[in-house]
């Protein structure tokens, strides 16, 4: 999910303005059978993933508990039970906003997708390297129907929905939510709930009160997806040398420093997905 961004007043009503045409039937139906199939494929995935790794979970915890390690094996079962809890949510989730999306866009209410552009996976390619498939992405930007209602940009599996006030689709922007598409790559559908979850009921995008103690793949969702593209923002992708004073002033501590060396490693092997 986004950010928190201020909307710029003058690009809503540019955007109204300049609303582009409606795109042809043809169009309009490919883009929503391949909205329909892609989510059920994901949300099969995910679910299966879900389930797969609440049994892990469920096998070590009890193992552990079994052995007298309750200290370990409690947490374990711990989350085990959320993934359990996540599956039936996610699928939701992601049958739901695919099946309102498809309908939408059959209808004209919402944009067809676009591919990225070669400039934009040119300067993406050196933060997810080839462990994101920049093929899958499709980018919607204005008028998104009932899905633009709260008016946040996000990520929906391997879709970024732009709503009209963002104007250009900014660095920091596909950043953000490129890392929930990497989530989704590699993790599933669990990201879905897990950022909702996150923002309501833990620490939100706050990826510095994790520094020095979580490793990368126990950062929610939304903390690593804040965290690379603060990171970004910063000009330390690649990460070479010391960070100067400003960017100290920003947060990026020696500990900080070390969880992005870290975070860069995992996001070019697909590791820590949550």
């Amino acid at each position: 999910m986004g950010s928190p961004t201020s909307l710029n007043p003058q690009a809503v009503r540019d955007s109204r303005r300049d609303a582009p045409r409606l795109a042809p039937l043809t169009a309009r139906v490919a883009d929503a059978g391949h909205g329909l199939f892609t989510g059920i494929a994901g949300a099969s995935a995910g679910a299966a993933r879900s389930a797969y790794l609440a049994l892990v979970l469920f096998a070590s915890g009890m193992a552990r508990c079994a052995t007298g390690r309750s200290r370990d094996g409690l947490p374990q079962l711990k989350r085990c039970l959320f993934r359990v809890a996540q599956v039936p949510v996610d699928l939701v989730l992601m049958l739901g906003g695919r099946v309102l999306s498809a309908v939408q866009v059959v209808t004209g209410l919402e944009p067809v997708g676009r591919r990225l552009t070669d400039a934009e996976v040119e300067r993406l390619r050196p933060i997810f390297g080839d462990s994101l498939d920049y093929r899958c992405v499709r980018v919607k930007e204005g008028a998104l129907g009932l899905l633009g209602l709260p008016g946040r940009a996000f990520a929906h599996g391997d879709v970024l929905f732009i709503p009209p006030g963002y104007g250009a689709v900014g660095f920091r922007l596909l950043v953000h939510e490129l890392t929930h598409v990497w989530q989704h790559q590699h993790g599933g559908t669990g990201y879905l709930s897990g950022a909702l979850a996150a923002q309501y009921l833990g620490d939100g995008y706050d990826w510095r009160k994790a520094v020095g103690h979580r490793r990368w793949a126990e950062l929610n969702p939304e903390q690593q997806a804040q965290f690379i593209e603060d990171a970004a923002d910063a000009q330390l992708i690649p990460h070479v040398g010391r960070p100067t004073p400003q960017q100290r002033l920003r947060g990026w501590s020696d500990a900080a420093l070390c969880l992005l060396d870290e975070a860069l490693d995992c996001l070019y092997a697909g590791r820590g997905a949550p």
